[in-house]
């Protein structure tokens, strides 16, 4: 094997290759950030045992850590900058490198390109917790990161006005056993899924609130380890009583979990409908898109009328633009309608859905409009608050 060769005056050695260095660096180097106050933070660790190199940053919200497959020959552990070392890693050509600790300096060496990277002891690294006890669920990667893709668009971008809507409602057995649900919102748009898990080691209900930035992160990382994973793939998730944390061969994300109840939304979504249409979603997409050109700025409004039959009218006027208005072929039971919506957010719900059909179901101009898979088995819900004139 290519040889990673780490020394310092107690012999710290490991060997390695530069792929594997580099997928872990890409899995752990984001999330470290600048801090006056805590410049280790910056910092990724290194930490070699008998067994192993692991690699962890941590913002003290959420911290990775990622093990690096590795002949060790000699412990010890040492931080570098996240940043640059990662990407002078990237920069290396493939195969042998030797690295060198001396003092708090980390040596590169890989064929005739020698560098040195200042650190910082590891004694100032913060602790990073691992949750030893707490409720597990087994879901397959390929579920979650889908899942998740479908409704992080939807959460609330300002967390200092309601924390609990800056992240993701994770609701575990709610309907049935073995399933989660996943929720995000910023009250003006809203995106609910529905998935199976594989197991459970809590047969009950279990709600919790997980920060969108965690979310969006083990998705990243989960997405970085695509091209390396089958379907059968697994990501375990542990809830705590303040922690959750998210574990995949050999990589950890654990994270904080917001306090706080998570409004009922379930009432805002309308049951009972005057107007129900099916319509093709590409060409609905289409024709949402070369509307809404004559949208007003800042307010992204497109109306859409149904006529009972086989129309459904999009249109959008703008006094610096012009207007436009299209016609798309669609089957419209019930009363004829209208309503004004943020084209922005019903095209981030369009984009979500994979049916080539999609319903879409409607009180009136002053109620939610309902956007739905044309598919049983899509569990997906996703909905739009009006503009209202």
């Amino acid at each position: 094997m290519d040889n990673i060769k780490i020394k310092e005056e107690r012999g710290i050695k490991l060997s390695s290759t530069q792929e594997n260095l580099l997928a872990g660096l890409n899995a752990v180097s984001r999330i470290s950030s600048k801090n006056v106050n805590l410049p280790i933070l910056q910092n990724v660790l290194l930490k070699v045992d008998d067994n192993f190199l692991r690699l962890s940053t941590t913002n003290l919200e959420i911290a990775i850590s990622c093990i690096v497959r590795g002949k060790i020959e000699q412990s010890g552990e040492f931080t570098v900058p996240a940043r640059v070392f990662a990407e002078y890693i990237n920069a290396l050509p493939q195969g042998k490198i030797d690295l060198s600790i001396k003092g708090k300096t980390l040596c590169v060496s890989a064929g005739s390109s020698k560098t040195s990277i200042q650190g910082i002891s590891a004694s100032e690294f913060p602790v990073i917790p691992h949750i030893e006890d707490g409720k597990k669920f087994l879901i397959k990667i390929n579920t979650f990161k889908n899942a998740a893709q479908r409704v992080l668009f939807s959460v609330a971008q300002n967390e200092a006005a309601r924390p609990e809507l800056s992240g993701v409602f994770f609701r575990f057995n709610e309907i049935a056993p073995n399933t989660l649900i996943m929720v995000a919102t910023d009250s003006y748009r809203l995106g609910e899924i529905v998935v199976n898990l594989i197991e459970s080691s809590e047969k009950e209900a279990k709600h919790v609130i997980v920060p969108a930035k965690t979310v969006a992160e083990i998705t990243r990382i989960l997405s970085g380890l695509s091209d390396e994973l089958d379907d059968s793939e697994t990501l375990t998730i542990t809830v705590a009583e303040n922690q959750i944390q998210f574990e995949t061969g050999n990589t950890e994300l654990i994270s904080r979990i917001i306090e706080g109840e998570y409004p009922d939304y379930r009432q805002i979504i309308p049951t009972k409908f005057k107007t129900e249409t099916v319509i093709s979603r590409t060409e609905f997409i289409q024709s949402v898109k070369a509307t809404s050109l004559f949208a007003k700025a800042g307010l992204f409004d497109v109306q859409l009328m149904f006529e009972p039959g086989k129309i459904l009218n999009i249109s959008a006027a703008d006094n610096q633009t012009g207007e436009s208005e299209t016609q798309v072929s669609c089957n419209t039971t019930g009363e004829g309608n209208k309503v004004v919506v943020n084209f922005r957010y019903l095209l981030d719900g369009l984009g979500a859905i994979k049916s080539e059909e999609v319903q879409l179901k409607l009180i009136d101009g002053s109620n939610p409009l309902l956007v739905l898979p044309n598919d049983k088995e899509e569990q997906y819900t996703y909905i739009v608050m009006p503009i209202k004139q």
